[in-house]
């Protein structure tokens, strides 16, 4: 497995905002193919949720109301921190 280490030194270990994750499976399959995407080098990104559960996201935010681009979003829930973007799935 490969960890994109640069994306997790940009997160802080303990989020000191709240932050709420969403899935979106039309953002995903967006990101995979896109060309010459920084996004894509590594598209499997995961948080920590509340209940000490590894989550694969597509986005975080600040708002339980976020206004998604994308219409198939889902809302994750509350995450306490960053885990690991990855090019392969965990």
């Amino acid at each position: 497995m490969e960890v994109n280490d640069c994306n997790k030194k940009e997160e802080p270990e303990v989020m000191k905002e709240i932050y709420y994750a969403w899935y979106s499976q039309k953002q995903f399959d967006t990101i995979n193919t896109c060309k010459n995407n920084e996004k894509k080098k590594s598209p499997y990104i995961y948080y920590i949720d509340m209940s000490n559960n590894i989550i694969q996201v597509t986005e975080v935010s600040t708002t339980k109301q976020y206004p998604s681009l994308f219409n198939d979003v889902v809302n994750l829930g509350q995450v306490k921190e960053f885990h690991a973007a990855t090019i392969k799935p965990l």
